[in-house]
């Protein structure tokens, strides 16, 4: 009965957390690995297989078809994606409190705590934890909460067997469905036999000769299953990895630092300290900085003291040495960025109940119950904060830039932003505060951010500069060609539009390079030829992205208002945002032609909805 209140509690205190995050649209990874990946935007149930060759499919297929199946759903509305990871979390969360239960049977904690209370408390802890959020919140991350998923399937399948409640072919048969369904999430469920090998020692079984066997068999197996993986880091491990600052070597430096500053994310979740996206210093050095030696020779000490006392204190010695098992392939040599707080997700699983097991519990439970409900509270109250930072992307970067998040990544994302939703001073302004490096990949794109918002704002001159300088570095790009050629026709320059056109003609194809040649008919005044040319791409191109076919559809409404074509251009404005809901610029013009047309209730529902979002109604 306990649990079942528990369960009830931890289900109404996440919904509650979470409810902010339904209005949060695709962000950051959202958007090439969702929005603008056609293999995960199947027309039928028949294309869903698709989505096992989408984009970063290759080591992710389960967590693809997941985002296939929201898009057959709900096409790119992001509510539902955010249902689906709600619901996700939720029931990592009623697995966790199962898992703890069934542990606490089999080793009751030495401070007399009980088996229910520590479950709950320490699910709801886990479950209501704001350093959680970019692991719900963040649509893409679902890869994350998905593989733990199934991590605390097989484990608690696992536990079920030793505890005799389930038999060795159901639990066998449950472990490897759960560990292959995992690995098809996200490869951090490599970790998994290890973990089951720990739990076993920990909480039931001596050191045997059977362990022995096993842990020979998962120290040859795993580096051979890592390197078939990711290829042989050793060969380059003092070069810097491709497209990053720091070599292999000093990543795994790096990462001593990082797991230190994830346990003090969990110790002290404060809002001005959870990022996004961090600017984290590299050590180039055991002793650069000094702090890097310090770090990793503390978690080698506390892992050598929790192997050593594993048997006589379990709790807060599985929690420590699950959080360093769980968190070792992110923290490896592997070519990832060096913080994520997502990443500790899994890892963080049985932190609070190991320290809920070590501290002294009185024998009138009301003491510790009312003082971890606040605490349980208190993080709810956190996690739905964080949520609302979310839900106003807007100003959700500029609070990042103040908390000291990487401010190139950050200028790019919440300019990019303003853009989309015509909001063209404001993101300037934004633009202009940055006076940092223009360096790499992220360079490129706030130029690009920059040319886009200076088109917005009229400012075709200094576009054409932006445009011209971005084509010296990547001239078979579809996009800045696409401007540039919009903004030599605003100047007048229809020879240099039609010039670079050719060129790109010869050169690649794609939509950017379609929507260049429909504007180009209009400027003939040969519109009825653009809305044909472009009505036989987009149905000769099924498999293209829905914001791709999105900004396709746009330039036909154009060009049918150009035939004087309105109810048809509605039409197309309408699909437009069946098909992306976040196509902001479809939105305003459907507000201006209902405005225009008379409409005043339709149009100030638009505007309404709009605003809610940040978008500007008259920005286009």
């Amino acid at each position: 009965m306990e649990l079942a209140v528990g369960a009830v509690l931890l289900v109404l205190f996440s919904v509650f957390s979470y409810l902010p995050s339904f209005d949060v649209p695709f962000v950051f990874d959202d958007l090439p690995n969702i929005v603008e990946n056609p293999r995960v935007q199947p027309d039928g149930p028949a294309e869903l297989p698709r989505a096992l060759d989408a984009r970063g499919a290759r080591d992710r297929p389960v967590a693809m078809l997941s985002f296939a199946l929201n898009y057959l759903a709900d096409g790119l509305d992001p509510f539902g994606y955010h249902l689906v990871n709600l619901a996700i979390h939720v029931i990592n969360g009623l697995l966790l409190l199962l898992l703890l239960a069934s542990l606490a049977r089999s080793r009751p904690p030495a401070n007399g705590v009980p088996a229910s209370s520590l479950a709950i408390f320490a699910a709801l802890i886990w479950a209501l934890h704001p350093v959680n959020t970019q692991a719900v919140t963040y649509i893409v991350q679902r890869m994350t909460s998905l593989a733990t998923l199934f991590y605390l399937v097989a484990m608690l399948a696992f536990v079920l067997w030793r505890n005799g409640r389930v038999g060795g072919w159901v639990a066998a048969v449950s472990i490897a469905i759960a560990f292959a369904a995992g690995m098809g999430s996200k490869a951090i469920v490599i970790t998994l036999p290890a973990m089951l090998l720990l739990i076993d020692w920990v909480f039931f079984d001596r050191f045997g000769r059977w362990h022995r066997i096993a842990l020979v068999s998962l120290a040859l197996a795993v580096p051979l299953l890592v390197l078939a993986l990711v290829g042989n880091p050793l060969g380059s491990a003092f070069s810097s990895l491709p497209g990053r600052e720091f070599s292999a070597y000093e990543r795994v430096l790096t990462e001593g630092r990082v797991l230190w500053h994830y346990l003090s994310l969990y110790a002290f979740p404060l809002p001005d300290r959870l990022q996004l996206d961090y600017e984290f210093s590299i050590s180039r050095g055991w002793l650069q900085p000094a702090t890097t030696f310090i770090a990793w020779s503390a978690i080698a000490l506390l892992t050598c003291i929790a192997f050593r006392f594993a048997r006589r204190f379990p709790w807060p010695c599985f929690a420590w040495l699950f959080f360093i098992g769980a968190s070792s392939i992110e923290a490896s040599f592997l070519n990832l960025e060096l913080v994520f707080e997502h990443r500790i997700y899994l890892p963080c699983l049985f932190l609070a109940a190991g320290l809920l097991a070590s501290i002294p519990f009185p024998s009138t439970r009301a003491v510790v119950t009312i003082p971890v409900m606040a605490l349980v509270g208190a993080l709810a109250w956190g996690t739905l904060e964080r949520n609302s930072q979310w839900q106003d992307f807007t100003a959700f970067w500029a609070e990042e830039i103040e908390r000291g998040a990487s401010p190139l990544r950050a200028t790019i994302n919440a300019s990019g932003r303003l853009s989309r939703a015509g909001r063209y001073v404001e993101a300037m302004e934004l633009i202009r505060r940055y006076d940092g490096p223009l360096e790499g990949m992220d360079g490129l794109r706030l130029r690009q951010v920059r040319g886009e918002v200076l088109f917005g704002m009229g400012e075709y001159g200094q576009a054409v500069e932006l445009f011209e300088a971005i084509r010296e570095r990547a001239p078979d790009a579809g996009r800045p060609a696409y401007f540039l050629a919009q903004a030599y026709l605003q100047l007048g320059d229809i020879q240099r539009a039609d010039s670079l056109a050719a060129r790109m003609r010869g050169r690649t194809e794609g939509p950017f390079i379609e929507a260049l040649e429909a504007i180009l008919a209009l400027n003939r005044g040969e519109p009825a030829e653009g809305v044909e040319r472009l009505r036989a791409y987009i149905e000769t191109h099924p498999s293209q992205s829905a914001a791709q076919e999105a900004m396709l559809r746009l330039h036909v409404a154009h060009l049918l208002r150009a035939l004087d074509q309105p109810e048809a251009a509605m039409t197309e404005y309408r699909r437009i945002v069946d098909l992306d809901p976040q196509n902001w610029a479809a939105w305003s013009l459907i507000y201006q032609m209902l405005t225009a047309g008379g409409d005043i209730e339709q149009a100030a529902k638009v505007k309404r909805y709009m605003e809610h979002h940040g978008a500007d109604p008259e920005g286009w």
